[in-house]
């Protein structure tokens, strides 16, 4: 079980990273095709929401990115807390995984690093997946590893 979890976190992290190798105008095309289906299927749930679509969008673009590094948060705790390792050095590989998420967009064309993706939604995101990890399965025995 440990080392699937390993290759798990390891294959996810290199999905991550995947995302990052995309241009902007492949990662904007993605993500427009996935808010324009949620849109409008929220516009048919709720009518007379006033939300405009580039709005929209921002939002689902930044909840992409808490979505993917709470995972990882998720998966490297686990990972971690299975082989017995320290589990405070997962919050610096979280720190180390966003920075080289942000600084591989240096290179990638129209593309660039965001401190605030970096912090507030990507680092952010992975301490929230490992504060779920230690909330309702380490701390509260729910679920042995």
């Amino acid at each position: 079980m440990k080392y699937f979890m390993l290759v798990l976190s390891v294959i996810f992290t290199l999905f991550v990273f995947s995302m990052s190798l995309e241009t902007g105008e492949q990662s904007s095309a993605v993500s427009s095709r996935v808010s324009l289906s949620l849109y409008n299927i929220i516009g048919n749930i709720f009518p007379n929401n006033h939300i405009d679509f580039d709005t929209f969008h921002l939002y689902i673009r930044k909840l992409a990115h808490i979505t993917e590094f709470f995972i990882l948060g998720v998966l490297w705790l686990s990972t971690f807390y299975l082989f017995k390792w320290n589990i405070t050095l997962a919050i610096f590989l979280g720190l180390l995984i966003a920075s080289l998420d942000e600084g591989i967009q240096l290179f990638i064309v129209d593309r660039g690093p965001s401190l605030i993706d970096l912090l507030v939604f990507d680092f952010l995101g992975y301490l929230l997946g490992q504060g779920f990890v230690r909330l309702f399965f380490i701390n509260k025995n729910k679920v042995s590893f």
